[in-house]
């Protein structure tokens, strides 16, 4: 059962793995490669919501 199956369609699109199916579709497949996953990230995680103080 695939992920998207598993969670539903609009759950699925609201979550992250269509996002993290793009980052590493490109390392797997000979694309873009970093030797750290977090350097393909960066952008990503940094740009969430501030934390709470």
């Amino acid at each position: 059962m695939s992920r998207e199956a598993e969670l539903g369609e609009e759950r699925f699109t609201r979550s992250k793995y269509p996002l993290a199916a793009k980052l590493l579709s490109g390392t797997v497949t000979g694309g873009p490669y970093s030797d750290f996953l977090t350097t393909l990230c960066y952008d990503h995680i940094v740009s969430g919501p501030a934390p709470r103080m």
